[in-house]
């Protein structure tokens, strides 16, 4: 008797296991397919799929070696497609995850390029801006950095603060 409801559950597993979606393997080709076809001729929609499908894989599998690299393309994109809190969540799984990432200096040039064009968050983007040049002195976008951070700080200054009323006849 035993017998019999063992192979039904079994069966069961095996078909539900198969029905949960592609494998590894499969994300993985279909993502090198987007990425191909970005590189060739690049198409929002498929742009919007390759992020989805970046994303969804971290998720999925977050030790497989492929996921810095995706998230980094995953928030490339995302600015590409004017999100930037997506391109923020990306960077930042980045930067909690992966942190000894070959590009993370690259990451965190993003991280103030998204703060500072696509948000328009100056002070998160100057502290995005001083975090990436004192991390990456080195790196060959710092002068980049440094005189979009000075461009910050010169726009943060120019920008006129209201004087508070002097007499009582200026509230009313």
């Amino acid at each position: 008797m035993m017998r019999f409801s063992f192979f039904p559950a079994l069966f069961l597993m095996v078909v539900m296991s198969s029905a949960c979606g592609p494998s590894r393997a499969d994300r993985l080709q279909q993502l090198r397919e987007h990425k191909n076809a970005l590189q060739e001729k690049y198409n929002s929609q498929i742009a919007e799929a390759f992020t989805q499908e970046a994303t969804a894989f971290v998720r999925a599998f977050p030790e497989d070696s492929a996921c810095a690299p995706l998230l980094y393309n995953a928030a490339q994109l995302f600015m590409s497609l004017d999100k930037g809190d997506s391109a923020l969540a990306c960077i930042q799984t980045l930067e909690n995850q992966y942190p000894q990432y070959p590009k993370m200096g690259d990451a965190l040039f993003v991280k103030a390029l998204v703060y500072d064009a696509l948000l328009n968050q100056k002070e998160a983007a100057a502290e995005a801006y001083q975090q990436f040049i004192t991390q990456y002195p080195k790196h060959p976008e710092v002068p980049k950095a440094q005189t979009n951070l000075k461009a910050l700080f010169t726009n943060l200054q120019s920008i006129p603060k209201k004087n508070p009323p002097t007499d009582s006849s200026q509230i009313f």
